[in-house]
């Protein structure tokens, strides 16, 4: 499909608002993180004054976004398919990211793009085929229900309750995107965006709790460009993770 076919699909796949109203969240979603790892890098310094206040700002951002999790949770039905559908490729996303913890931490100062390899490339994988795989569901619940997860899974193997809202804006930011595109008629189109927003949105905001929590930070002329790295090496994955998720999708259950 080329670049024209797929904006022509985007413009015009069932009516002008819904797409207007896709592409709106879409830019707001991309240059919120965006927005946060600009102001908390050129914001930040040593005294307990500014960290506190750049932790407010981070906290109150991440429950902002996260409160759509919640709605979602609370008015979108969630059938039992989604729900272990969600909790599968939740624990997968879970196990098959820690065996790049194994590996020596020297590798990911001298490897720009180690990060990408061991994470957010099989992380994409996954995303994907979950997406690809409960297309036809009708759901509305599956991304936030899936890094919910992730996030306990990780808070119980690394306890940091200060990151538990992370996962929960992430899941939310992942889902709220979701929703306002799922009126694509290309399949393939729809998950290639979110896994690239997969890796982009989650490498951005996990760059803000990194600088917040540990006071480790890189000029932004390094710290975006890795963020939208990170973002195409999801999108790979998430190529592969989509003829995956059809395979499942074309499974008896």
């Amino acid at each position: 499909m080329s670049i024209r076919d797929a904006a022509s699909d985007i413009l015009f796949s069932r009516n002008v608002y819904k797409n207007i109203s896709g592409i709106l969240m879409t830019l707001f979603l991309v240059a919120f993180p965006l927005s946060l790892l600009v102001y908390i890098t050129r914001s930040y310094g040593e005294s307990l004054e500014i960290k506190l206040r750049l932790a407010l700002v981070l906290i109150i951002s991440s429950a902002m976004i996260a409160s759509y999790g919640a709605y979602a949770m609370t008015y979108y039905k969630i059938t039992p398919k989604i729900l272990a559908l969600s909790t599968i490729f939740g624990a997968l996303l879970s196990s098959g990211i820690w065996w790049g913890m194994l590996l020596p931490p020297f590798l990911y100062k001298v490897i720009p793009v180690m990060t990408a390899l061991t994470f957010y490339l099989p992380g994409g994988i996954i995303y994907g085929a979950l997406i690809a795989a409960t297309l036809h569901e009708d759901s509305q619940t599956e991304s936030f229900y899936m890094m919910l997860v992730y996030g306990i899974v990780s808070e119980l193997v690394y306890p940091n309750v200060f990151w538990f809202l992370y996962y929960l804006a992430w899941g939310s930011a992942l889902q709220l995107l979701k929703n306002n595109l799922r009126y694509l008629r290309n399949e393939y189109i729809l998950v290639i965006i979110l896994s690239f927003f997969f890796g982009y949105f989650g490498a951005a905001l996990a760059k803000c709790y990194i600088i917040i929590n540990w006071g480790s930070w890189d000029p932004l002329f390094k710290s975006i460009p890795a963020s939208f790295l990170d973002g195409l090496f999801a999108t790979i994955g998430g190529s592969i993770g989509y003829k995956i998720g059809k395979t499942i999708q074309s499974l008896p259950v």
